[in-house]
């Protein structure tokens, strides 16, 4: 079982059973729900760079991110529940 995160509301979401899929910048995003899909189309943007941000945190840890909040890298605006008033 092949599992990706859904990009707008971080769910674990099987690559055989998602309920949506689409290709943007040659790679391909999966959503847990029709409703994601919908946010992600209209600004892809958002999302993608929201993965980027998750990604810098892994890569980072936990001792380094108070100096990446610090220089202004990470948007706090785009963290939090991302299925409000679905």
């Amino acid at each position: 079982m092949d599992m990706e995160k859904d990009p707008v509301c971080g769910m674990d979401v099987d690559e055989q059973t998602a309920v949506a899929r689409m290709q943007y910048q040659g790679k391909t995003y999966f959503f847990c729900a029709w409703s994601c899909k919908d946010k992600f189309e209209k600004a892809p943007e958002e999302y993608t760079n929201q993965i980027d941000q998750a990604e810098m945190v892994r890569q980072v840890g936990e001792a380094e991110l108070s100096e990446v909040v610090a220089e202004g890298k990470w948007d706090f605006e785009k963290i939090g529940s991302t299925h409000q008033g679905d």
